[in-house]
């Protein structure tokens, strides 16, 4: 069985322990198997994710819309159970979600995670989480008189992270990329968020996954929708577009393939039939002509 080993300090060990046997039962979070020792190190033994982080796959594949709502619908699950036993993640974003052979995604990393009522702790560095973070968890950055007392980290402000989480999916880059730390801050605590940009155009599937996107990211907390109704929406669209599970996905190329040999077998099956009627029609003649034959015989012998 193949698995995936994580260094760790013994430091801070026993809390995280303490979070991750929570999440053994749910399949959308990653399943953590136990301690080990590799060249006298201490790491954390993981079930394996064969696709790597979802950030790995969408730069280096184009990944459809259907697997996309898909995704987000499963990740909604995961993030749900964690909030059901009481556990923030606190730094959603693609490079958390780690995708196996299946397409199934599993949150992961819970180095920052914590118990809902647990005293939010100060964070070192700023730049690998502000590109998700809520407006009212950059106001701690800002103001430095906040930061001292630290905002808590609530659910609504984790609605928020997963808001930009599925910006993230759907446009396949990250939130905020060309901008500065101070330009992030002053976007966002101003009210601007990510664009929707689809050079193509958007269709239905598109517009309905960019509307609940525009609900979790809501300036004011409070106005968020929780995460069961985020859920409700995502099954929503993946009913109504009739997408199927993702648990052997057939790679785009199969599929227009089997399209291609489709199109081209229904041409030659017409050719052969059109050249089989020909090819009997004399037969057919000279059976009508015995029937005719005979039925003129018998009439002149009446």
């Amino acid at each position: 069985m193949d698995v995936a080993c994580k260094s760790i300090s013994m430091n801070n060990i026993q809390k995280h322990l303490a979070i991750l046997e929570k999440l053994n039962i749910c399949p959308y979070i990653i399943q953590f198997y136990g301690l080990s020792e590799i060249c006298e190190k201490n790491v954390m033994v993981f079930e394996w994710a064969e696709h790597g982080n979802l950030r790995e796959l969408y730069l280096n594949n184009n990944i459809r819309w259907d697997a996309k709502i898909s995704i987000a619908r499963d990740i909604c699950r995961g993030l749900a159970f964690l909030h059901s036993v009481n556990i923030l993640h606190h730094d959603l974003k693609c490079e958390n979600i780690l995708i196996t052979e299946k397409m199934q995604p599993k949150i992961s990393n819970f180095s920052l995670a914590r118990e809902f009522n647990a005293v939010t702790l100060p964070i070192d560095n700023f730049n690998d989480i502000m590109h998700w973070l809520a407006p009212e968890k950059l106001e701690c950055i800002k103001d430095s008189k906040k930061r001292e007392n630290i905002n808590r980290y609530t659910i609504q402000c984790e609605i928020f992270s997963f808001g930009m989480l599925l910006w993230e999916l759907g446009f396949q880059r990250k939130p905020y990329e060309n901008m500065t730390f101070m330009g992030i801050l002053d976007h966002v605590l101003n009210g601007g968020r990510e664009s929707f940009d689809i050079k193509s155009g958007s269709n239905s599937i598109q517009e309905e996954y960019f509307a609940i996107i525009k609900l979790a990211w809501v300036q004011e907390p409070s106005l968020r929708p929780g995460i069961q109704q985020l859920f409700n929406l995502l099954q929503e669209l993946y009913e109504n577009h009739n997408i199927f599970p993702l648990l052997h996905p057939i790679p785009s190329h199969v599929v227009e393939r089997s399209q291609n040999n489709v199109q081209n077998t229904i041409p030659s099956m017409v050719i052969i039939q059109i050249f089989i009627i020909i090819l009997f029609i004399p037969f057919y003649f000279i059976f009508f002509f015995f029937v005719f034959k005979l039925f003129v015989l018998g009439h002149s012998y009446l």
